[in-house]
């Protein structure tokens, strides 16, 4: 067994077959050795004991050594190696003492085993020999970086025998390719307004140089972290040495970690004019559509050398569908276009819109010779909203509340309006004679007049009636309205010299559903100036929600500039059922016991009814608007209407929303980034108070976080200009938040670069490329090369390269196995060790 163990060690030393072969017939004497050992013990009936199974399983270990040594594909790393076979030395050792010397007793089989281990190591570091090696870097191939610009100016056929520029420097690093990697590990980078990295110099033929900018600070940072490592000696830029980026060329050498070499290409080229362009300058649309409805985005488009050709605007919803089009004819300037398109769907809808030229197969794309195509495309989206109620508003004349409130209402996207306002009175007893002049629509329906039938009256949610008469209304269609409002529908009827008490409505089914007592035509008007004055109930109500302390500041607060109100219509009384929202702050009720209401509610049925006896809110539209507060005759109205919908209207609601955008989507690197964005709370209604935060990311990684502030007289929109972004493709995320709940977010992607800035300078600049290649030395005596002489800096670089093999740095290894003290001192342990084994055996009388 002695014999075996030590033609297994010793055979791992040669590395040719030979040594593979005796290593091999070693292990399977062991393995054979421990077999027998295994079966011997079975046999004695000892295989209870553990060493009986200990010897089967290193038996088996060794039997999967042997196959694994054999193929070469296992354990195949040498410290593997080393310490699979010192443990299975040590293991057969203790197996074999334990069998064979069991009678000992466990002291002396230990010190026996201590010995024979210890001299099994010392054996295996004298055979192995193994260390630590530090070697010097320039052990392997080095690595160099190859930087090829494949930008606009690298088209310029003036690289020799008719080749661009671009050509040129292919060919030339194809003609070195073989030479260059015998001696250097070569990367690949090809930039222009970014660096990508290429597998191979084949794949640079592949590319054509179409970049629309020339950013060596851009593709310097790409390199630096490649540069930075240790195996890499530096890097060779291939341009004409024209550079458009954002930081100076020669800051963005600085700041690398290596030397630069540079390769000239190109001559002296007629500079001319900016260049032929098309872009998107300016975009105006709707930050809400209704659903169904048409809606139109304007855009302004501007041309540069293309005048009086034809060109094609295509709308298209994020995804490729196509929604509409306009053809333009451009001019040396600013051509504006409309297109139209009818959303679909409710939600927020992003859009894509592209310009440029149709091709034969229906394919948009740049104009031919257009030197940006980054500034054709602009993204924006929009909330579609489907308008949840529907609004009758009926006037008996034209006044100046109908003017307003028409237009107040109509500017709502959550509702659809109708307004008829009677402009022929009606013949004695001729109620159908009466002519309204109609206003808007309800589902794209109109009716003529007042509504007559069931089915006319389920057409709207909410109806209003201003400075109608009684006269106009008959029986049945009070009755059809009455059946209406109990249904869910809502009513309201606000003041007027010809409305509530005043326009006969007293005892009618209409003061039936109304919260107060109207009285006689002869209860007459109140026409002293006046401030609402709140109601403890009105304060809390959603009709004030966000304006009560503007339209009725609380006793302490200082008072507000709200215009006042001219008067209102006098009323009888609230009914028992009603919730008085606001009064007449120096006015009674003709008895004397209250104040006199001005705006009034109650349920009715299913639905609600309203009276509100004032009817001159229109100035509130001139009110001085505060970012707290926002137009208060727009929510004013719009919370009215919302309230007097149905239960079920309002449980409809469109969810929160927001959406973000931008006048375009094309911008320079000095330019600020002007972000909008429109917030929706749950109710439809503007958002204010909210935070939106937009988070901006950028390849060049400045980016950050910025927070939109409100604008004054905008509720709900909110605005900032971001910092100016360096040149490549910008991501905005927006979020916005109220109380700690979302209420949207919006993405959006724009890009920055400098348009025209490769078609307005093309002559090559060497000098440039010179300056950027005596930033740093150390490389090569040769910083700059024209592409011609490229030849000769390969032969300067490959000329390092082999010097530095010829002249290697000394290997250094620990510990020195050719020290000959090192060797003595090892190999008399281990004859002391075996020595003191033998006689410890000899004296316990062992074989």
């Amino acid at each position: 067994m002695q014999l075996s163990l030590s033609l297994l060690l010793s055979a791992l030393v040669p590395r040719d077959v030979l040594g593979a072969k005796v290593a091999a017939a070693a292990a399977g004497v062991l393995a054979a050795v421990l077999l027998w050992h295994f079966v011997a013990m079975v046999r004695e009936r000892r295989w209870a004991e553990w060493t009986c199974w200990s010897a089967g399983v290193i038996a088996a270990i060794t039997a999967v050594w042997l196959v694994a040594l054999l193929t070469g594909d296992v354990f195949d790393n040498a410290w593997t190696k080393l310490a699979l076979l010192t443990l299975l030395a040590i293991a057969t050792a203790i197996i074999f003492y334990h069998t064979v010397y069991h009678y000992l007793g466990p002291a002396r089989i230990l010190l026996l085993l201590a010995l024979r281990c210890a001299a099994i190591v010392v054996l295996v570091l004298l055979l192995f020999k193994p260390a630590v090696a530090n070697r010097p870097a320039d052990s392997d191939r080095p690595t160099l970086i190859l930087l090829v610009d494949r930008s606009q100016s690298m088209s310029e056929a003036d690289g020799g025998a008719g080749r661009t520029r671009y050509a040129a420097v292919v060919d030339a690093i194809l003609a070195e390719q073989t030479r260059l990697e015998t001696f250097f590990d070569v990367k690949y980078f090809v930039f222009d307004k970014s660096a990508e990295a290429k597998d191979a110099a084949a794949d640079l033929a592949d590319l054509k140089p179409t970049g629309e900018g020339t950013f060596y600070d851009a593709a310097m940072m790409r390199i630096a972290s490649a540069l930075a490592d240790p195996r890499c000696k530096g890097a060779v830029l291939f341009s004409d040495g024209i550079h458009n980026g954002v930081t100076p060329a020669l800051v963005a050498a600085a700041d690398l970690p290596k030397p630069l070499l540079t390769v000239g290409v190109g001559g002296p080229v007629a500079e001319g004019a900016a260049g032929r362009d098309v872009e998107i300058s300016q975009v105006t649309a709707p930050e809400q559509a209704i659903c169904k409805n048409v809606t139109a985005v304007n855009v302004d488009i501007r041309g540069a050398g293309f005048a009086g050709q034809p060109a094609t605007a295509v709308l298209r919803a994020a995804g490729g569908e196509e929604l509409a089009r306009a053809d333009i004819k451009l001019t040396d300037g600013v051509v504006p276009a409309k297109i139209e398109f009818t959303p679909r769907q409710v939600g927020v809808m992003d859009l894509e819109l592209d310009v440029g030229r149709l091709d034969a197969a229906g394919k948009l794309g740049p104009l031919p010779g257009e030197t940006v195509a980054s500034n054709n495309r602009h993204t924006l989206s929009m909330r579609v909203g489907e308008p949840r109620i529907k609004v009758l508003y009926v006037e008996g004349r034209i006044r100046p509340e109908c003017r307003e409130l028409t237009r107040t209402l109509g500017e709502d996207p959550q509702l659809e309006l109708m307004t008829l306002v009677q402009v022929r009175a009606p013949g004695a007893g001729a109620v159908a004679a009466a002519e309204f002049r109609v206003f808007g629509s309800a589902g794209g329906k109109q009716i003529a007049g007042m509504p007559a039938t069931a089915d006319q009256f389920k057409m709207f949610d909410v109806i209003v009636i201003g400075d109608l008469d009684r006269t106009y209304l008959s029986a049945d269609q009070m009755k059809l309205m009455q059946e209406g409002v109990r249904t869910g529908k809502g009513l309201l009827m606000f003041g007027g010299s010809h409305s509530l008490g005043p326009g006969g409505y007293g005892g009618s089914m209409l003061e039936q559903m109304l919260p107060v007592e109207l009285g006689q035509r002869t209860i007459g008007q109140e026409t002293t100036p006046f401030r609402l004055a709140l109601t403890q109930k009105g304060r809390t109500h959603p009709i004030f929600s966000g304006i009560a302390d503007v339209i009725s500041p609380p006793p302490a607060a200082p008072a507000t500039n709200l215009p006042e109100l001219s008067g209102c219509v006098k009323v009888v009384a609230a009914k028992p059922d009603a919730d008085v929202l606001a009064v007449h702050p120096t006015r009674q009720t003709p008895d004397g016991k209250s104040p006199l209401p001005v705006l009034t509610v109650q349920s009715y049925g299913g639905g609600r009814t309203a009276v509100f006896t004032a009817d001159t809110t229109g100035v509130w539209r001139r009110f001085e608007k505060v970012a707290a507060y926002g137009d208060i005759h727009q929510r004013f109205w719009g919370q009215l209407v919302r309230w007097l919908a149905s239960s079920e209207l309002i449980d409809k609601k469109q969810p929160s929303a927001a959406v973000m955008n931008l006048p375009r989507s094309f911008y320079t690197p000095d330019e600020p980034l002007p972000v909008s964005a429109r917030v929706w709370d749950k109710d439809g209604l503007p958002a204010d108070g909210a935070r939106v935060t937009v988070k901006v990311t950028t390849p060049a990684g400045k980016g950050g976080e910025f927070e939109l502030t409100p604008v004054r007289d905008q509720p709900g929109l909110y605005q900032s200009n971001l910092p100016a972004q360096l040149p490549g493709a910008v991501q905005l995320a927006m979020t916005a938040t109220k109380t700690g709940v979302q209420l949207g977010a919006n993405d959006r992607k724009l890009e920055v670069g400098q348009p025209g800035a490769e078609a307005a300078v093309r002559s090559a600049k060497p000098d440039v490329l010179q300056m950027l290649s005596s930033v740093r030395h150390g490389l090569i005596e040769t910083q700059y090369v024209p592409v011609s002489q490229w030849p000769r800096m390969v032969d300067q670089l490959t000329a390092r390269y082999q010097q530095a093999r010829l002249n290697p740095e000394p290997e250094r290894v620990w510990p020195n196995y050719d020290s000959s003290v090192l060797q003595g001192a090892a190999m008399l342990v281990f004859i002391t060790l075996l020595s003191v084994e033998w006689l410890l055996r000899r004296r316990w009388q062992l074989q």
